[in-house]
């Protein structure tokens, strides 16, 4: 947890010292003994039912279906078996202030870079110091989000 003692303000300066552009993230993420998270929710991830789904428009779906396929070709990328994922909370409660993943090269993506620079407050008051985050995160890559079509 956080003290106040422990926070002290990051400069954007210094956030964007911790965003890979998408090929040297990429390069990175194929590194021995690099851990990939990804720490989208399941609606940034575009998983819906069926039933949600089908309830879409013709145009909408296609959106989907193309948020999908870039989603899909980033994780194969990245290497499925290299990227665990994990929401905010369960990275908080399970990866920093974990003793085995202090020594890692930890790579970090949300869905548009946002998230992040908060996750680093956290970091930074836990020690870790081998991390980088996706610049203009996932969203970088594919050029879009499910939600919006944007």
């Amino acid at each position: 947890m956080i003290s106040e003692s422990d926070i002290k303000f990051i400069p954007k300066a210094e956030f964007k010292k911790k965003c890979l552009p998408w090929d040297d993230f990429r390069e990175k993420s194929s590194q021995p003994g690099v851990k990939v998270i990804d720490t989208r929710d399941y609606i940034q991830k575009s998983r819906m039912t069926k039933a949600k789904k089908e309830s879409l428009s013709d145009e909408d779906r296609e959106q989907v279906e193309k948020f999908l396929s870039k989603n899909k070709e980033m994780l194969g990328t990245l290497g499925k078996k290299r990227t665990i994922n994990l929401t905010f909370d369960m990275l908080l409660r399970n990866v920093v202030n974990n003793k085995r993943y202090k020594t890692q090269t930890l790579l970090i993506f949300d869905q548009v870079g946002k998230q992040v620079r908060w996750l680093m407050y956290s970091l930074e008051a836990a020690g870790m110091t081998d991390y980088y985050f996706l610049d203009k995160g996932a969203f970088g890559f594919i050029g879009m989000q499910p939600y919006t079509g944007k």
